[in-house]
Order: structure tokens, then sequence, then C-alpha cells
């Protein structure tokens, strides 16, 4: 069914994504082809790949103090390649402590493992913040 697909996860994702970023006055921009939009997730990576984004856009709108936020996507050898960057200030990566303000990245480094994903964050103070997520698709 439609509920199936990628594309249903961006639609649930945006309309949580533009009133929390459009509050904060930060432009959300989603560059994701049809086709990668269109292709089928299971419920466990739907579940996932939308709780990681949102976790991460909360985080965009919380801590970057920046004005834009891009989510992209792109397949890469039978792998799909999301991204989400900032152009925020950025953070040292080394100062973030799991009980001590990390728990989100932790939950997301957790989530993608669930569902056999590769989680990368790269993050320098005044630099803004990339978190790329990486899955194999049929």
């Amino acid at each position: 069914p439609v509920n199936e697909t990628f594309k249903n996860v961006l639609d649930r994702l945006e309309i949580f994504s533009r009133k929390l970023l459009d509050s904060r006055n930060i432009k959300l921009h989603v560059e994701i082809p049809d086709y990668i939009k269109s292709l089928k997730l299971n419920i466990e990576q739907r579940k996932n790949l939308y709780l990681i984004l949102r976790e991460a856009i909360h985080n965009v709108a919380k801590y970057s103090q920046s004005t834009n936020c891009h989510i992209s996507a792109y397949e890469k050898v039978k792998v799909i390649v999301i991204q989400l960057r900032d152009d925020g200030i950025g953070f040292n990566l080394e100062d973030i402590k799991p009980g001590l303000g990390g728990n989100g990245l932790v939950n997301m480094q957790q989530r993608a493992e669930e569902i056999n994903a590769r989680f990368n964050i790269e993050s320098d103070t005044g630099k803004g913040t990339l978190i790329t997520l990486q899955f194999q698709h049929p």
C-alpha cells in the first residue's frame, strides 16, 4: 500500500519540520528524487528513519542557530544515502557525552543499527552539521 514508501515518511516529517523550523526562522530545503521517494520500506525502516530524522531536525531547531536545513538523498550502488545538513554554529563532537545532553545522538545511532544503517555525524564549531544515513535496498 501507499504508506509503505519513503514518501510517506517524508510527508509526515515535512509536516513536523515546517512547523518547528518556521517558528525558528529556519528554511527547510528537501531535495529527494522521486525514484527514492517511491522506494518501499518495511515498518522498522519507516519508523526508525522517521524518528532519526525527526530527532535530527529537532536538534537543528533547538541548537544550531542556522538559517537553512537541507534534507537530500541519492543512491550509490544499491545504497541509499540520506543527508541532513544545516548551516548553523556546529559543535565539537568530543564535547557531547551521553547522559549530559548527548542522548538524542545516542538514540539516533541505536535506531540506525536496528535497521542495519550506517550513521555518521560531521560537525565542527562554526561550520554547521552534517548527518548521513546509509542503508541497503534491494
